[in-house]
């Protein structure tokens, strides 16, 4: 943009996965003023780093890939490790490193948590859900592993999780439409500039159907004069004009075709004429009245102004 000399005539427009990622508009902030993304709203689960900062691979006993993690995490050997205890990373020399764990590594170094974690911990009680309904309709009260689930019906699965319906920990129902798709929610965050400094600035937000504007936009050099690039797929048609939508086209854009001298306009998108010996009224418009009888008067008043037309055309 800066090369083209376009800034501030463009507005960016991001997803979810731009967001408030500071690093997509690292060196070119003064172009991304006005830009708009969206980010799921996802809050902050301050219980998963209580318990995820005590985790060690001497007292979680429970997981058995976490030896392997924290080697590869910390980029050190074990001390019970040996050469194969860690699986796929003791399998492969590229995980193999010289210093030894002490113990004294702490998961809260450079730690930053996952915007979506809180999806991440729907997801499993989403599975966990449709699992525990799963096995109280199919292992009539049999406790743990029945026969009927020893090998998992994906078709039947995707049936309960299609039902579930809980709390998640956003505080958020967790359910799904017949798409399988979940209750859509969004920050609006808006890029600006406040007194030389910029950041993204939420300014509202979409709750499943429903926006919510709640502060102003910072539009692009609004107040420097730009004009700033339309972005349309079609300008609405002139009088005497209709939309001609091209075949496999959308209904939002299309070709503005005029209609003959004889017609009018029976509805945005359709040209009709009028009868013989009638002409379009002067707003081409109707379906009554829209013609007028074209008599010996009209014939006079038009020749007249042919003629005009034709003089003013000669002394050009």
């Amino acid at each position: 943009m800066r090369k083209l000399g376009v800034s501030g005539k463009l507005l960016l427009i991001g997803s979810d996965g731009w967001a408030d990622r500071t690093d997509v508009v690292a060196g070119i902030e003064e172009e991304a003023v006005g830009g708009i993304s969206i980010r799921i709203q996802s809050p902050y689960i301050d219980w998963f780093d209580e318990h995820y900062f005590t985790l060690n691979p001497w007292t979680n006993k429970g997981n058995p890939w976490f030896k392997e993690f924290w080697s590869v995490k910390f980029e050190c050997q074990l001390p019970d490790s040996g050469d194969a205890v860690l699986g796929f990373a003791g399998a492969n020399a590229e995980y193999r490193y010289n210093r030894t764990c002490t113990g004294r590594e702490g998961l809260s170094d450079r730690y930053k948590q996952d915007a979506k974690m809180g999806f991440v911990i729907d997801s499993i009680y989403t599975l966990a859900h449709g699992l525990h309904n799963m096995h109280q309709d199919v292992c009539d009260g049999v406790p743990g592993l029945c026969a009927e689930m020893a090998t998992i019906n994906g078709s039947l699965l995707l049936e309960y999780l299609m039902q579930v319906n809980f709390t998640g920990v956003s505080g958020h129902m967790i359910n799904f439409d017949e798409n399988g798709d979940p209750p859509g929610r969004y920050d609006i965050m808006n890029f600006q500039e406040r007194k030389g400094i910029y950041g993204y600035h939420k300014v509202g937000q979409w709750d499943n159907g429903n926006l919510q504007l709640q502060f102003p936009f910072q539009w692009t050099r609004e107040n420097e004069g730009f004009d700033v690039v339309e972005s349309v797929c079609s300008k609405p048609c002139r009088r005497g004009e209709v939309k001609a939508i091209q075949t496999g086209g959308v209904k939002c854009c299309w070709v503005c075709t005029a209609c003959k001298l004889n017609e009018f306009l029976l509805d945005e998108f359709t040209c009709e004429a009028c009868p013989p010996g009638w002409l379009p009224n002067e707003n081409l418009t109707g379906k009554v009245s829209a013609c007028f009888k074209f008599n010996n008067e009209t014939r006079r008043v038009m020749c007249f102004r042919f003629s005009l037309s034709a003089y003013h055309a000669g002394v050009c």
